[in-house]
């Protein structure tokens, strides 16, 4: 704790390997904030191809696997360099990736993770997968994850497995997150929701995201909430350039080439209305699916969660002021709760509690 050094250069695999187990055993204490760790060399935890280490096994030597709660709050520099070979699975649900979880003014940057294999635990409860990170969080933090490559087998051992990323599982904090240069290049095999070649799901409403030049070539597999860089994303505001899909996706819904799913609350335009061409008049229309059910309290009510949403859709829509709105599983909790002053509703039957419907809203005075 006294020890003024704040700069180390990890050389071998077994420093590398005594850097996480300092981190497990301090349970978190240890954060490396101030610090800068740089990796002098590639460094091999298992020799091999992903395959090979999938097939050997437990006769792989583990990888330490870090509890949610195990922060990195430091500089981690790669210097270009690779670590290969990470072999993680575990008997117990909860959070696994090479590198666990960043807080604080965290920087990972510069490093390749390849050849590495990551499985869920076949056991029921919350499991959050990342290739190269389980999680970022900490309100207030600054991320920064600058030409991070990830060539990670993920899969799942039995159980569904959710919040899944080649990069990051999740982030779930109200903080700037910035993240260039980065790529997924492998393979994620799970049933289970909120899954992207870069980040799993980000879901907090006061997260600013900058992503610049990032791109998934790897092979996604999962149920819902699938995106070639992000599986679910609900954040503040978001900066994106040069972001691309090249890898496959097979999902049964909610999937997309940069996201399964994403609201964003901040509209860079202000809501601003585009001018109608000469002779002509211009429409604005919006189209949502508000995802059926909307849980409520012993007494009838709405519960806080279900407010929210209701809230967060009509601030949205009255914001953007459209001309037609399109709702899609549209049940008449939804309607009866959804107060959009100025509009008409045509829908297809009457809306009872807890039956899908669509619906068309219009502005009053439209013909």
């Amino acid at each position: 704790a006294n020890d003024p050094q704040t700069e180390y250069t990890l050389t071998t695999a077994d420093q590398f390997m005594g850097f996480l187990q300092l981190r497990a055993q301090s349970s978190g204490l240890i954060t490396f904030e101030g610090v800068t760790l740089k990796l002098g060399c590639d460094v091999v935890i298992n020799e091999g191809t992903a395959q090979e280490i999938i097939e050997r096994g437990e006769s792989n030597l583990p990888t330490v696997s870090l509890a949610a709660t195990v922060l990195f709050k430091g500089i981690f520099d790669g210097q270009g360099h690779m670590i290969s070979g990470a072999y993680i699975t575990s008997k117990s649900a909860g959070y696994k990736s090479l590198f666990g979880s960043l807080s604080g003014n965290a920087v990972l940057k510069d490093l390749t993770v390849c050849n590495s294999y990551i499985a869920a635990a076949p056991v029921d409860g919350k499991k959050v997968l990342g290739g190269v990170v389980t999680r970022i969080t900490g309100d207030g933090a600054d991320v920064k994850l600058q030409n991070v490559i990830s060539h990670v087998t993920i899969a799942e051992s039995g159980h569904a497995v959710d919040y899944v990323g080649g990069i990051v599982g999740e982030v779930d904090s109200s903080l700037m997150l910035t993240i260039e240069n980065c790529a997924f290049y492998g393979d994620i095999r799970v049933t289970g929701n909120y899954v992207g070649g870069l980040i799993g799901s980000i879901a907090d409403e006061k997260l600013d995201l900058i992503i610049k030049n990032c791109k998934n070539a790897g092979n996604i597999t999962a149920s819902a909430y699938v995106g070639g860089l992000i599986g679910y994303c609900t954040i503040h505001s978001m900066e994106s350039e040069n972001c691309v899909n090249e890898g496959s996706i097979s999902a049964s819904g909610y999937s997309g080439n940069f996201t399964g799913l994403q609201s964003i609350t901040v509209d860079p335009t202000n809501g601003a209305r585009a001018e109608a061409p000469e002779g002509s008049t211009l429409l604005r229309v919006m189209s949502y699916n508000v995802v059926l059910n909307l849980n409520k309290n012993k007494d009838g009510t709405l519960d806080q969660i279900a407010q929210n949403r209701v809230a967060a859709v009509t601030s949205e829509i009255l914001r953007y002021a459209p001309d037609i709105i399109g709702l899609q599983e549209d049940t008449g909790t939804w309607h009866n709760h959804l107060f959009l002053e100025g509009y008409n509703v045509i829908a297809d039957n009457t809306p009872r509690e807890d039956v899908e419907r669509s619906s068309i809203w219009y502005k009053k005075g439209m013909t």
